[in-house]
């Protein structure tokens, strides 16, 4: 390589890392203003406990941009063409992350500021209520400090949830601060009976009894049947069957019905069984629900739901369960 290209070469990368540096560190910190929430948004905006943990994500971003920026400042000039493409390439990935999570907080929270807020609002409202339930009943088991979910709108089908603490590969490994649940646009009513279902599943996230949960179904199907392979399908089915008896413990008979319409469908759909998938078949859950409100106490609804149900699907007639 000649002098002259090896100069060419190092000019080029110093305008890459001037640019660089310039958006290195713009998406540290979210609040109020920044995502558009207004003077008449804030009785329907995120708690200032959830832009705290936002914050604290993005500052801790922000920190290894900081690190890596750094590192490459310092060593560009003398370092090797192809190691400073590598330590150029290194900041972009943190900056990648950082603009992968304020853009994840600033779409959660943005949508506080749209006609959607009340809605959203009144569903923290309930993830709330259901948290506060469990710290009454089993106040050991809920951490008193853990930030209840915060709701927001998206596409998609059926509500779902993102619990705390998972790794989210949408921002390259991070994990989430707190539990988001996922509202598609036409099922914006607080009553959604699907809702207390993603509730549930981050109440059993959150008090780290899945594998408690798991291994007591798999014992008692073992145990009832003596079949490895029912035992197998109902270890995977296991956070779903919770979810659904959970989210009847929290709003009742209400809650049963409203899953039983959520879980109508053909039945083809509804009496086929999926290998590999987490959710029971749709002709079992509707069958659950009815067992679960008799426990409860409410026979007749059990039994009504139960009448539904089987006059609805006709395993006689045809099933692939």
């Amino acid at each position: 390589m000649s002098t002259r290209s090896a100069i060419e070469a190092k000019e080029f990368l110093r305008v890459r890392i001037v640019g660089l540096a310039a958006r290195a560190r713009r998406l540290a910190r979210i609040d109020y203003d920044s995502v558009g929430i207004r003077p008449q948004d804030l009785p329907y905006a995120p708690s200032p406990e959830h832009f705290r943990a936002a914050n604290e994500r993005l500052a801790a971003i922000d920190a290894e941009v900081a690190r890596r920026l750094g590192t490459l400042r310092q060593n560009w000039a003398r370092a090797e063409l192809q190691q400073t493409l590598i330590d150029i390439a290194l900041v972009e990935r943190e900056v990648d992350r950082a603009r992968r999570s304020f853009g994840m907080f600033f779409e959660v929270f943005g949508q506080r500021g749209s006609s959607f807020a009340p809605v959203l609002a009144a569903h923290d409202v309930i993830a709330n209520d259901c948290y506060d339930a469990v710290r009454e009943g089993a106040p050991q088991l809920l951490e008193r400090k853990a930030l209840a979910p915060i709701s927001y709108m998206e596409h998609g089908y059926s509500p779902a949830t993102r619990r705390r603490g998972a790794v989210l590969a949408r921002l390259l490994g991070e994990t989430n601060p707190f539990p988001m649940i996922r509202i598609p646009w036409d099922r914006d009513n607080p009553w959604q009976s699907v809702f207390m279902h993603e509730c549930a599943h981050n109440l059993q996230a959150d008090m780290r009894i899945w594998q408690e949960n798991r291994s007591a179904v798999a014992k008692r199907i073992a145990m009832t049947t003596g079949d490895p392979l029912l035992t197998a399908i109902y270890r995977r089915w296991h956070k779903e069957i919770f979810a659904d008896l959970a989210a009847l413990l929290l709003a009742g008979p209400a809650s049963a019905w409203g899953m039983a319409l959520f879980l109508a469908h053909p039945a083809p759909r509804a009496l086929t069984y999926r290998h590999g998938g987490v959710h029971p078949t749709g002709f079992l859950r509707g069958l659950i629900l009815a067992e679960m409100l008799r426990r409860m106490g409410f026979a007749a609804e059990g039994a009504r739901l139960e009448r539904v149900w089987r006059t609805l699907y006709d395993t006689r007639r045809f099933h692939r369960a």
